[in-house]
């Protein structure tokens, strides 16, 4: 086709699939090489979780005096007011002591769960976690796996290109063109994939770690509501990570699935519903892995309250 231009637009022509060869001379050079063994999955991304899981521990023994002096002298000022109200109602002696009573109860249980805020916090978020391994029947999700998941595939799609031919086919050379940009598409859909798992699991590290400090505010009528949020939050989390468990396993699943067949698939034709249909599957599971597990928790964890302000005012 390209011989039977006039010698000007043969040179045009040739200038310009020369500019596009050197600019994907990256990928050709990894779509001609023979098929290479399995790289070993990186762990960069898993390195970045283990420094905040680490530095989480630090901050948690670090702020847990600091929460317990809070929430005793919150409590100290809510049983100073209560007294107050208690005399000024003139509530007679048995009701006040049942009242006095009943507050300790409250105030000394969630002293006790500041104390051990270290053991069952955790508790909450890796129950979440342990759900989501088991209804995907798989051990733990990593980030670092998953971009090279993405990595993989998008070799794949650049493989299956015969880029030799793209030069002297123009049909080729679109197919080549939409296999580039479909390869980079593919890799950032599992780059957001991983990044959403990382940001999630950060977010439990540093709840972990620094939200001792919210609790201390639990002992006061005016306060308690910043500690039964911080709790709803953590929930919160919990059931993010259990959903993107879910979305993951099966986004993983379906992809490993699709690896063997997409060499198959997409052809060197001018028929790019294989490459679409590919690039379409990365992006939908991306999209699920962003919005889903935020919109389950928002509906479960919304406008839930513990009671707890409520029940120091009534006391």
């Amino acid at each position: 086709m390209l011989l039977s231009l006039p010698t000007t637009s043969r040179r045009v022509a040739a200038v310009l699939v020369l500019t596009v060869v050197l600019a994907l001379l990256p990928a050709l050079l990894l779509a001609q090489a023979a098929p290479a063994p399995a790289p070993t999955p990186t762990v960069a991304l898993d390195n970045i979780a283990s420094s905040f899981q680490a530095g989480a521990s630090v901050w948690l023994g670090r702020l847990s005096s600091i929460a317990q002096r809070l929430f005793i002298s919150l409590g100290t000022l809510e049983v100073v007011v209560s007294g107050l109200l208690w005399m000024l109602r003139r509530d007679n002696l048995d009701e006040i002591a049942a009242k006095f009573l009943l507050k300790f109860i409250v105030l000394s249980f969630m002293l006790t769960l500041i104390t051990a805020f270290g053991y069952w916090l955790p508790r909450i978020i890796d129950s979440f976690e342990e759900a989501g391994s088991r209804a995907i029947g798989g051990p733990t999700i990593s980030p670092s796996s998953i971009i090279d998941t993405g990595v993989q595939l998008a070799g794949l799609v650049l493989r299956a290109v015969n880029w030799i031919g793209a030069v002297q086919t123009p049909t080729v050379l679109v197919t080549g063109l939409f296999a580039a940009a479909a390869a980079l598409l593919i890799e950032v859909a599992y780059v957001v994939i991983a990044a959403m798992v990382l940001l999630t699991w950060i977010e439990g590290f540093i709840a972990l770690g620094g939200g001792v400090l919210f609790l201390g505010f639990a002992a006061s009528r005016w306060s308690a509501a910043y500690a039964e949020n911080f709790i709803n939050y953590v929930v919160s989390i919990g059931i993010r990570i259990f959903v993107l468990y879910l979305v993951v396993g099966i986004g993983m699943s379906v992809t490993n699935d699709m690896l063997p067949i997409i060499s198959a698939a997409i052809t060197t034709s001018s028929d790019l519903t294989p490459l679409a249909q590919v690039l379409g599957m990365a992006l939908l599971i991306s999209i699920v892995a962003v919005r889903v597990p935020l919109a389950v928790a928002g509906r479960v964890t919304a406008q839930h309250s513990f009671g707890l302000a409520q029940a120091l005012r009534s006391l």
